[in-house]
């Protein structure tokens, strides 16, 4: 859940209150309220008064609250989950960059989350295929203004690495175990919307979706059991800015996610 406010992971996480309500056997509404947080720590670069750049950073913390409803259709073939959730964040933990672009730590007073995640996921009249849908949308903005380097980011700013939209698809299906050949296709989409590349820039990265292709073969009748695996990633070569580095002088630099990627591997099983 953690990744609902930013790209770090939850620390410790601890459950304060779960309520769980039964409709059916099939269908249930449940509550969440739980704490986490992350070690504080000391910088790693000098501390620098003029640009405001702290000796040590403080532990970040978070109250995660969960309204969630799961439901289970057609005997058992059809699931769907949908979370809504608020989270309230305090010394929100953000990454910045000094005046030659080296990376250390700040607090942000405090930030707010709000949002929702759905889930299906669908066993298919088709023998052996397995359609799954995942997605959802963040609003997660600072509460109170903040002292970037030398910049000042108003309350109201968009926590960087907090997409307004995510969503993936995936298509999959198994050969049946009495074939000869074992195998198995995957197809799936990913999409992530727009990001703040820092929270004291307007510098817009993501904002693109990519396909990947997995398929595998295996002869389990035959000694080792011999096995094929191919992936593609970035099926149809999307690219796309996911990080930017601010020159000190001339352009900006622009990391741009994976091309395509095409892998092969072959194994055996030895006794």
């Amino acid at each position: 859940m953690w990744q609902k406010v930013c790209t770090g992971k939850l620390t410790n996480p601890w459950p304060v209150l779960l309520d769980h309500y039964n409709f059916t056997d099939d269908h249930s509404l449940y509550f969440l309220a739980n704490k986490g947080f992350r070690f504080g720590g000391i910088q790693n670069l000098p501390e620098d008064e003029l640009q405001n750049v702290p000796g040590t950073y403080n532990s970040d913390y978070i109250w995660n609250y969960e309204l969630g409803l799961r439901t289970s259709w057609l005997r058992n073939t059809l699931e769907f989950d949908i979370t809504a959730f608020h989270i309230d964040y305090t010394d929100a933990l953000v990454v910045l960059k000094n005046a030659i672009q080296i990376n250390y730590y700040d607090n942000v007073g405090s930030a707010e989350s709000d949002g929702f995640e759905a889930n299906l996921r669908w066993l298919t009249p088709i023998p052996g295929v397995i359609f799954s849908l995942s997605g959802g949308t963040v609003d997660a903005r600072t509460t109170e203004d903040f002292q970037a380097g030398r910049d000042i980011v108003p309350a109201g700013k968009t926590l960087p690495g907090s997409a307004d939209y995510q969503y993936s698809a995936n298509l999959a299906a198994y050969g049946s175990p009495d074939w000869l050949v074992n195998m198995s296709v995957l197809l799936g989409y990913t999409y992530v919307g727009e990001t703040y590349n820092d929270i004291a820039s307007d510098e817009i990265v993501n904002d693109y979706g990519s396909y990947n292709l997995g398929m595998s073969f295996s002869i389990p009748s035959l000694k080792g059991r011999p096995t094929l695996a191919l992936n593609v990633l970035n099926l149809t070569n999307e690219t796309a800015p996911v990080s930017v580095i601010n020159a000190a002088a001339g352009d900006n630099f622009y990391i741009l996610n994976p091309p395509r990627t095409v892998t092969a591997r072959f194994s055996l099983e030895l006794d």
